[in-house]
């Protein structure tokens, strides 16, 4: 089924104002030994001021293993809330546009950990909200005027605090610097 370039491109090469809600799928990659990879599901909001730029907001749920000491602490659950800044570079390919773009992000991570067997009746550990950082860089396919497929592939950094409230019990998780990447994709729909 063949689409006419009009109807394709129409207002979006020319830096028509939309806006763009999309779902998304992620692998979590972790760079340290103290997170195994786990996933990350979540959603995004965005605003095309310009066919070059916009701005958003997203959020999701991350999960994966703490492991410390050799020993599977527990899981790890998380909440990024970021604001993002996205560069684009909207490209017309005749029967759909292409959109490379870059993204950065700044927020914060909510999270837990939701102990695991290794940790008797004897307390628990928690964690501080911590500042969030993103940077990343993926494309949009628009194959129907409204209708995109998304890949992106980012990078994340926070420090997160561990406090230990155990009783004769410690993992020595202290305070950890969380890198790690996302690579996944999902679809968007613009207004």
């Amino acid at each position: 089924m063949a689409f006419s370039q009009s109807i394709m491109t129409e207002g979006f090469i020319d830096g028509d104002h939309r806006t763009n809600v999309g779902f998304n799928c992620s692998a979590f990659v972790p760079g340290s030994n103290k997170f195994k990879p786990g996933y990350y599901v979540g959603g995004q909001v965005s605003y095309d001021f310009y066919r070059w730029f916009a701005l958003g907001v997203e959020g999701g749920y991350l999960e994966s293993e703490l492991k410390s000491s050799g020993v599977d602490v527990g899981k790890f659950q998380g909440g990024p809330v970021l604001a993002d800044v996205l560069l684009k570079v909207p490209m017309d390919m005749n029967s759909f546009v292409f959109t490379p773009y870059g993204i950065a992000g700044f927020g914060a991570l909510f999270s837990n950990v939701q102990s695991g067997d290794v940790i008797t009746n004897n307390g628990r550990i928690e964690t501080n909200a911590t500042f969030l950082m993103k940077f990343g860089a993926g494309f949009d396919i628009i194959l129907y005027d409204s209708v995109v497929i998304n890949f992106e592939a980012s990078y994340i950094y926070t420090k997160i605090d561990f406090n230990e409230k155990l009783t004769n019990q410690s993992f020595g998780l202290g305070s950890v610097d969380l890198n790690a990447g996302f690579v996944g994709g999902g679809v968007k729909y613009r207004f």
